[in-house]
């Protein structure tokens, strides 16, 4: 309940921002936190995106750390992905709330992270790749970005937020499966962040379903009075 000192204007702006906050807190740390370390030498830009990178060795003795530091650092186009991240996670806060939002994009960060390094850790284990793949540089958004995306393709609540979301995957597409075939890390990722909108799209839409019929069956009793 509203405080009666707070102004008008607070109070209007209050139920915003508990609704919005992932949509500007996201993509403004993650091209705040990008430009940073861009703005780096060379070589200190390479030691924080390494030390931030979600290979094995790092997963191995931090790996929150690095799961979250990773969702925040893009090494190129900063700006389009905080863009792309908004887009998407705009998408899903309609659809869902904003909780839900920040769940498909930590769910698809995990389980995209765990699927492309455990089957790279898979192939070390197998000789079928060298022990030094265990420190490679990995990082980046992609991962969270292509995982609201594709929920809000699927389960967007109006036409114009799953042409726009379309619109952003279209434009990544062509990226994001290179060297799939030969188990790339970020190409095997990517699917599964792919798979992780789909099913969170899914079960949007079947709850959306059932509340509809919810809702259908209390009408019914007052139309038949």
């Amino acid at each position: 309940m509203p405080r009666g000192d707070d102004p008008p204007d607070a109070r209007s702006l209050r139920p915003l921002a508990a609704r919005w906050w992932p949509v500007v807190v996201y993509p403004s740390a993650l091209l705040a936190a990008s430009l940073v370390v861009a703005a780096r030498s060379a070589d200190e830009r390479h030691r924080i995106l390494l030390a931030a990178s979600t290979n094995l060795d790092n997963l191995a003795d931090r790996p929150l750390r690095v799961l979250v530091a990773s969702a925040f650092l893009a090494e190129g186009d900063a700006v389009a992905w905080a863009l792309l991240a908004g887009l998407g996670l705009a998408g899903v806060v309609v659809a869902a709330g904003p909780w839900r939002a920040v769940l498909v994009g930590a769910v698809a960060q995990v389980l995209g992270t765990a699927v492309s390094e455990g089957s790279l850790g898979l192939r070390i284990a197998n000789g079928l790749e060298p022990a030094s793949q265990r420190t490679i540089l990995d990082v980046g958004p992609s991962f969270v970005v292509v995982g609201v995306l594709v929920t809000t393709v699927l389960a967007g609540t109006r036409w114009c937020w799953r042409l726009a979301a379309l619109t952003g995957f279209a434009l990544l597409a062509p990226s994001l499966f290179d060297g799939l075939l030969a188990g790339d890390v970020a190409a095997l990722g990517h699917v599964t962040a792919i798979v992780v909108g789909l099913v969170a799209g899914g079960l949007l839409l079947v709850q959306r379903s059932a509340r509809g019929a919810s809702a259908h069956r209390l009408t019914l009793p007052n139309r038949r009075g």
